[in-house]
């Protein structure tokens, strides 16, 4: 895990958002927000949109593979597939499936599967859709949900008790007490949260007995705004403060 100070990150660029929500901008450049319950993928003059309002408000979108597109639907128990045009591929209804989850998180595992969030149990699942199989499950993890970000191989789960990182063998492979951030993002080199206008990075050491980590502020001023948005790629931080999204360019001689 990389040490970084504000000079990692140049803000590059500021565009002022009509969504209510910024979900983030996938790698060809589009960027994705939700307005009122209609989910919207933008680029110049192009915008692809997707709604179906008998699911209720959508509780979270998952762009990391912008040809599978991942949204859920907590209200109903719900998560939709779609395609870069947003054209809906699969429908999984969770009240259908045994065993039967009762969700709080849906994000994107990669190869057919997800991570999901047994609100019943507390555990994390490794779940492959095809088979309708739990690949790998956490022991309950203790607190209410506040914020979740996953990539294929593993996911950061943060509660209000506790923040851990789970492995794609159901593994706990660190925890530490929750920072109650408001968001968080990873990736490669950096683990990123917000907590009103400030930013952390969260930095850890892989010991032979235990993962150490460390948390310091990085000095990003954005705006007198609470952030409301984040999203980290490999060469982009994006912080949208519910009026303006920030890109900051990330300096690549620390990546």
């Amino acid at each position: 895990m990389e040490k970084a100070s504000g000079q990692d990150f140049v803000l590059t660029q500021t565009t002022p958002i009509k969504g209510d929500v910024f979900i983030g901008v996938d790698n060809f450049g589009f960027l994705y927000t939700i307005k009122g319950s209609v989910l919207h993928k933008t680029k110049d003059l192009l915008d692809y949109n997707y709604q179906d309002i008998l699911l209720g408000p959508i509780a979270s979108v998952d762009l990391t593979n912008p040809l599978n597109l991942i949204l859920f639907y907590q209200e109903a128990n719900t998560v939709v597939v779609l395609d870069n045009r947003l054209n809906e591929k699969q429908r999984l209804k969770f009240n259908e499936i045994d065993p039967f989850p009762a969700l709080q998180m849906a994000l994107n595992a990669g190869s057919g599967r997800l991570w999901l969030m047994d609100m019943i149990d507390q555990s994390v699942w490794l779940y492959e859709i095809a088979t309708n199989r739990i690949l790998a499950k956490t022991p309950p993890i203790s607190g209410s949900l506040l914020t979740a970000s996953c990539r294929f191989n593993d996911c950061l789960i943060q509660t209000d008790l506790t923040f851990v990182r789970v492995d794609n063998f159901g593994n706990l492979a660190w925890s530490l007490a929750s920072g109650s951030y408001d968001a968080m993002t990873y990736n490669d080199h950096y683990i990123l949260a917000t907590k009103g206008t400030n930013l952390f990075l969260l930095s850890y050491d892989n010991g032979k007995q235990r993962e150490n980590i460390t948390t310091s502020q990085l000095p990003l001023n954005w705006s007198e705004n609470l952030a409301k948005g984040l999203q980290l790629t490999q060469d982009f931080l994006y912080i949208y403060d519910g009026i303006q999204l920030y890109r900051y360019t990330i300096n690549p001689s620390n990546k």
